[in-house]
């Protein structure tokens, strides 16, 4: 795979889905969710996947350095998109909504971390 190629396709993934995620940030109303706390486990889960994705284009780092970078891109996202619900109509933006997206990026990044590291220590079959 040549490097542009290549390029697209680790780093599209974590694009395209920022910008899913920021499309949706930008619809004027959305259901309410009715039990509490659940938006916030919602907003982690969603901030999970980001990390996760984010450490697949990076190579699966092993580095501290590297990872911590990874969840400054996250967590910079998520307030990203706290900042454009805080002018879309019949949105609101948090702090707290923001805390679970980075909460989410860090869980994502050092998940993947986790299952990297067990993956390369597996015996050969």
């Amino acid at each position: 795979m040549n490097g542009a190629r290549s390029l697209l396709w680790r780093w599209g993934p974590p694009v395209l889905y920022l910008g899913l995620v920021y499309g949706l940030s930008s619809v004027p109303t959305i259901p309410a969710v009715g039990i509490y706390g659940l938006d916030k486990l919602l907003h982690a889960i969603e901030y999970t996947v980001l990390g996760l994705l984010l450490s697949r284009a990076a190579g699966w780092p092993r580095s501290l350095s590297t990872r911590l970078v990874l969840i400054v891109i996250g967590v910079a996202a998520g307030a990203v998109d706290e900042w454009i619900q805080s002018h879309t109509p019949g949105r609101e933006s948090t702090i707290g909504d923001w805390i679970a997206d980075s909460i989410g990026v860090i869980c994502g990044v050092q998940l993947a971390s986790w299952l990297h590291r067990r993956r390369l220590s597996r015996p050969p079959a």
